[in-house]
């Protein structure tokens, strides 16, 4: 099995790959290879994530592995999500630590009436639109199964709230705390912790 972890916004793949995010994995007896793309924020900017992801890593990932997990870490969720998004059946499963899904208010009160995308007179962008289109138009328990944890004071929190309706219940971990590490890293360990994940693991 293989991980894909995107970074967050100011945070390249070295950084990332040091705060433990496999190690966690290992010592639960999870077989999996970890992979840190360098997808920075020049990738979203300029919508190259999907050019990059499909030269550099995809082929690697489609000859050696059954089975991909992707976690997306802060703006890193919206990688994740529009990878799966762009070309369906490319994940397993998707856990979102700190997801950052947005914070456009006036976005957010018409989805919280309509439950589809805002008209394109708010100030989301338009990958922004694609991953809220993505949770909007597939059923909650449809794959690849979507986990999440964030932090109660996250700056993003009353956002992320809105991803609640698009998630099977028990799907999504409340941490005490803000939009940082030691939150996502709590997530993390219960994430996998998690009933539902582990089924879904080989662990021999």
């Amino acid at each position: 099995m293989a991980v894909v972890v995107f970074p967050g916004r100011g945070e390249r793949a070295a950084p990332t790959a040091a705060r433990g995010l496999a190690e966690v994995a290992w010592e639960r007896g999870i077989a999996a290879d970890f992979y840190f793309p360098d997808a920075h924020l020049g990738y979203y900017i300029g919508g190259t994530l999907p050019e990059r992801f499909t030269a550099d890593l995809a082929p690697l990932l489609a000859e050696r592995y059954e089975e991909v997990w992707a976690v997306g870490v802060s703006l890193g969720a919206l990688g994740a999500v529009l990878l799966e998004e762009g070309t369906p059946g490319r994940f397993d499963r998707i856990f979102l630590l700190g997801p950052f899904v947005g914070d456009d208010r006036a976005f957010f009160r018409e989805w919280a009436v309509a439950g589809s995308p805002a008209p394109a007179a708010t100030a989301e962008p338009e990958h922004l639109r694609r991953f809220w289109t993505w949770f909007a138009t597939r059923p909650p328990d449809a794959p690849p199964g979507v986990r999440a944890a964030w932090g109660t004071r996250d700056r993003f929190a009353p956002f992320q709230e809105h991803l609640a309706a698009h998630l099977p219940p028990g799907a999504i971990f409340r941490l005490e705390g803000g939009h940082r590490w030691a939150v996502w890293l709590e997530g993390w360990h219960l994430l996998l912790d998690d009933g539902e994940s582990r089924s879904l693991t080989s662990l021999e």
